[in-house]
C-alpha cells in the first residue's frame, strides 16, 4: 500500500480482537478504520455470537440486518411465554427427558444446507450439559439409517430449509413418529431465520 502512494494505511482496515491485545494497540497507533474490542466474559462456545463470528458474518449489510431483526421478534415470545408454546423451553425439556428416559444420544438429521449450522450446536450442547458424568451427547454428520438401526438411547432432531426435501430423512422422520421415538423437526423459511436459532 505504501508503494502504491496511500499514506492513510489504516483507515483500510479493521481488526477485532480481545481487550489489551497488541492487535488492540497497533489499529489505535495505525488509526484503523474500525476496531471491535470483544467482551471478556463472553466464553468459547459462544464465540461465534461475539465479535469474531458477527462482524464477518455481518459483512454483507443485508444479510446481517435480517438476521439480527429475526431474533427480535423471537425475544418477546422466549421472555414471556412460560408453557410448551416457548419454543426454548419445549426444546429443552425435550433434551432433559430423554436423556432421564436414558435417550442420552441426540441426533442431528439435517439437510445439506442446514449442515454448516449443527457443529456449534453440538458443541455448545456437549459442553453446557455434559457435567458431572452425566449429559446430553449430540450426533451428527452420522449416514440416515432405517429407524431399526439406531439404539434405544436415541433422540432426534430433523432440521431443514422448507425447500429441502430428502427421501431417506422423510422415510426416517416417518419411522420415529409412527414407532414413538421422540423426535422434533425444526423447518425455516430462509436462511435469514437462522438469527432465532441462536
Amino acid at each position: 500500500m505504501k508503494a502504491s502512494g496511500i499514506s492513510d494505511i489504516g483507515r483500510h482496515f479493521c481488526a477485532i480482537t480481545d481487550p489489551g491485545s497488541e492487535l488492540e494497540q497497533s489499529a489505535r497507533e495505525s488509526q484503523y478504520r474500525q476496531l471491535f474490542i470483544n467482551p471478556a466474559d463472553i466464553g468459547g462456545r459462544y464465540s461465534a455470537l461475539s465479535f469474531f463470528g458477527l462482524v464477518p458474518a455481518g459483512l454483507p449489510v443485508l444479510i446481517c440486518r435480517d438476521c439480527s431483526r429475526t431474533p427480535l421478534r423471537l425475544e418477546p415470545i422466549l421472555g414471556e411465554r412460560k408453557d410448551e408454546s416457548n419454543p426454548a423451553l419445549a426444546l429443552g425439556a425435550f433434551m432433559a427427558a430423554g436423556a432421564r428416559l436414558g435417550r442420552d444420544k441426540l441426533t442431528f438429521v439435517v439437510s445439506r444446507k442446514m449442515s454448516p449450522f449443527v457443529p456449534w450446536i453440538e458443541q455448545l450442547i456437549a459442553e453446557s450439559t455434559g457435567k458431572l458424568g452425566q449429559g446430553v451427547i449430540p450426533i451428527e454428520s452420522e449416514p440416515v439409517a432405517v429407524l431399526s438401526e439406531y439404539g434405544k438411547d436415541r433422540t432426534f432432531v430433523f432440521m431443514r430449509f422448507s425447500a429441502e426435501r430428502d427421501p431417506k430423512t422423510e422415510r426416517l422422520r416417518t419411522q420415529c413418529e409412527k414407532g414413538r421415538v421422540p423426535a422434533v423437526e425444526i423447518v425455516l423459511a430462509n436462511r435469514y431465520e437462522l438469527g432465532r436459532q441462536f
